[in-house]
């Protein structure tokens, strides 16, 4: 199995999503706040790679239900803004009352001018690689229908909005007692665990033909 092979394989990319984060904290000080810009990054490039995603299906099936595809790809960039818009009020409530030396907006910039700029795109190609992989190449988008997967992202994209929300409050209230950044991010891994294997798993089934 060749270099490009693995970086495609589905398990080595929601591997990645996982282990980047810790290894980040554990061992090039990665601040709780970056870990969070680092996934917000991951949403972002995400969405883009499922818009791309549902495009296929549509243009598949029901290629005059285009409108569904632009509303949902709207909501999407709805739903991204408002939980940047949440972890920014956070991050400033933070700055104003922890003490730190810098404040988490300065922690990410120095981030992404360190590993940012080299490890999010990585990060990006990966996921457009086990797209191409396990998606497009074994024409898996066949398999699906378009209304169903519709309906299907609306559940999800609500329930994550929420979940980020609520994560970003909890995360506030963690900090003020002082709960360590390991149990914080053991907490945050297991939800997400919970989040991709049994709610979108099942949405995923629910939206095949």
């Amino acid at each position: 199995m060749n270099f490009r092979s693995i970086l495609s394989h589905p398990f080595f990319q929601y591997s990645l999503e996982l282990a980047l984060p810790v290894i980040g904290y554990l061992f090039f000080d990665w601040t709780i706040p970056v870990i969070i810009a680092f996934y917000f990054f991951d949403f972002l490039g995400g969405e883009f790679t499922r818009y791309k995603r549902h495009q296929k299906i549509m243009l598949s099936n029901a290629p005059e239900q285009r409108g569904k595809l632009t509303l949902s790809f709207a909501l999407a960039a709805v739903a991204f803004i408002a939980c940047v818009l949440m972890a920014y009020f956070i991050f400033n409530e933070i700055a104003l009352i922890a003490s730190i030396e810098n404040s988490p907006i300065v922690e990410i910039v120095d981030f992404m001018k360190r590993e940012g700029w080299f490890l999010l795109p990585v990060v990006l190609l990966a996921s457009v690689m086990k797209d191409k992989m396990a998606f497009y190449l074994p024409k898996k988008y066949l398999e699906f229908s378009f209304p169903k997967v519709i309906r299907a992202f609306y559940l999800e994209i609500a329930v994550l909005t929420v979940l980020i929300c609520l994560g970003l409050y909890g995360y506030l209230q963690l900090l003020q007692l002082q709960v360590d950044g390991l149990i914080m991010l053991a907490i945050f891994i297991l939800v997400k665990l919970i989040f991709d294997y049994v709610l979108v798993r099942k949405l995923k089934d629910s939206a095949k033909l």
